[in-house]
């Protein structure tokens, strides 16, 4: 994963490299140009996790990591787009439950 990245200013056209180990979601909110939401599922659906993909997105084998789903862009996605939200439960690294299932866990 790619741990920081170029992201223009918009006050002043500079460009920055915002570390995102670091960055807070506010931070993020300032230059999102097009948010992408997720589609409506219901509540008790088995399959969430698909069934909300928006229209762009779908679930295909990872490329790293035998017997788990990627998610795949089947169009172009544009600096400044944002996906969410991303929903389930925040762990630090040293909190993780011993009954958590880590194969489903976005890093």
């Amino acid at each position: 994963m790619r741990q920081d990245v170029n992201i223009e200013d918009s006050d002043d056209g500079v460009g920055v490299i915002w570390d995102l180990s670091s960055i807070k979601e506010e931070e993020f909110e300032k230059h999102v140009v097009y948010i992408v939401p997720d589609l409506p599922s219901p509540q008790d659906c088995p399959n969430k996790a698909e069934t909300s993909l928006p229209r762009n997105l779908v679930l295909k084998p990872s490329q790293a990591l035998s017997d788990v789903l990627g998610v795949w862009s089947t169009s172009y996605i544009p600096r400044g787009t944002r996906f969410g939200p991303l929903v389930g439960e925040v762990y630090a690294k040293d909190a993780v439950p011993n009954t958590a299932n880590r194969k489903y866990f976005w890093r």
